[in-house]
């Protein structure tokens, strides 16, 4: 029976082997902005988008202004909990925004495990092709995006884009049943509570299994960069373990050095 990382090396290598593949980028000219996970809802008790919008439009507004290139890599509506149309709606300015990246033809858009309805053709010509695309364009959103990328024209290594739930059992074996508990158990219990299923984690570290696993993937690739989301937590390390290890003994010997030195007794004699 495979392992657990076996699952999620088969379900990156499947992964890899669909992705849309595009030419080579000049890392000097590469200004690419990555967004996941905004479950967006339907503007109710249980959207965890909700409290995030202004921030959202404002960061849209800052990055379309200086030439970026937005990728939202899945998981950009909830649609575990909503119906395509009813989260649509409520966000129909937010796609606006996004659409002027479409229309400057600087956008690109990936599905993932609660929306992964938009893997289908039909739906995302439904709901969201006047939004991702310009119009003489067909609208595609990919499980991946591979980019080539390039120092004055010498390739030096790929950078692939997917949602991160590849290969997971709750997220992608079985998303069928995961759907269900969410939608009928998860969200009436949210909007109830208000309680919020998603808090990002202020520890950049690698912590959960699968990120370990995904971690050993992609190092185990030539010269390739993985960026993925899902998990809500804010991995990135550019720097290597022993940097890091010096960086941390450098903070606590300043920690130690601004603490006052302890008062000693007197001695009578």
């Amino acid at each position: 029976m495979p392992s657990y990382e076996e699952h999620i090396n088969s379900g990156l290598q499947k992964a890899r082997e669909k992705v849309k593949h595009f030419p080579a980028l000049e890392i000097r000219d590469l200004k690419m902005v990555l967004f996941s996970d905004h479950h967006r809802g339907q503007n109710d008790g249980a959207d965890d988008f909700k409290p995030c919008k202004a921030a959202y439009h404002a960061a849209l507004a800052h990055y379309l202004e200086t030439g970026f290139t937005l990728c939202l890599l899945g998981d950009v509506e909830e649609l575990w909990e909503c119906r395509p149309a009813s989260t649509i709606s409520a966000y129909h300015d937010t796609l606006l925004l996004e659409q002027q990246f479409a229309l400057a033809n600087r956008y690109y858009r990936l599905w993932g495990n609660h929306d992964d309805e938009w893997q289908y053709q039909s739906r995302v010509n439904k709901f969201l092709k006047s939004y991702i695309a310009r119009p003489s364009e067909e609208a595609i959103v990919p499980e991946g995006l591979q980019f080539m990328v390039s120092d004055g024209g010498r390739k030096i290594g790929e950078l692939l884009l997917v949602h991160g739930h590849q290969g997971t059992l709750e997220s992608d074996r079985y998303a069928g049943l995961s759907r269900l508990a969410v939608r009928y158990l998860w969200r009436p219990f949210q909007r109830l509570t208000g309680i919020k299923s998603t808090t990002p984690s202020r520890d950049f570290k690698l912590r959960l299994r699968q990120e370990l696993a995904m971690h050993a993937w992609a190092s185990e690739q030539n010269r390739l960069l993985l960026i993925t989301g899902h998990t809500h937590h804010p991995v990135f390390s550019s720097v290597s373990y022993e940097a890091r290890l010096k960086r941390e003994i450098e903070l606590l010997k300043q920690k130690l050095s601004e603490e006052p030195a302890p008062r000693r007794k007197g001695v009578s004699g």
